[in-house]
């Protein structure tokens, strides 16, 4: 169990580490300094951050609840508030996607905006990190090593 568990957590850290980072790069920006390459690099930040945040959800969807929901039934209706909390996640990667899509002037007039977005996503992902790291700590507790490694299995496939 302890591998899952510890994957799962090691990514919702990531995860937070990564928008954490983001809204410092635009805390540093306050002062003035938007340009064009600081709005490239924040952009491809984003993206990556997106992308690994779906990759991540993904994941958790199609294997993780999916399993849990098919051993568990009782379960489902907590998955589905957790599935909830993923889509509020990612509509707010898209409202930040949309602000980023402004040009750099735009944009210095945008930052608090982009704070107010960043730290409701950083807000959602520690909320719903610490339900679902209990949740997988309580599903998987009782797992044989076999189980384990049938879902890290699965997992490194998407």
């Amino acid at each position: 169990m302890s591998h899952l568990v510890d994957l799962i957590k090691h990514e919702h850290d990531h995860l937070m580490h990564f928008f954490t980072d983001l809204d410092k790069r635009f805390y540093e920006a306050d002062s003035g300094q938007i340009d064009a390459t600081f709005l490239e690099l924040a952009r491809g930040e984003l993206e990556l951050g997106i992308e690994e945040l779906l990759h991540h959800f993904d994941q958790e969807e199609a294997v993780l609840f999916a399993e849990v929901v098919s051993r568990f039934p009782v379960e489902k209706e907590y998955v589905a508030k957790l599935t909830r909390m993923h889509e509020f996640i990612c509509d707010q990667t898209q409202d930040l996607q949309i602000i980023l899509e402004s040009n750099p002037v735009e944009l210095q007039k945008k930052v608090s905006d982009v704070h107010d977005i960043v730290s409701t996503i950083r807000g959602a992902l520690r909320t719903h990190a610490k339900h679902e790291n209990a949740f997988f700590v309580r599903i998987f507790e009782d797992l044989e090593p076999t189980e384990v490694d049938w879902f890290l299995a699965e997992l490194a496939k998407i």
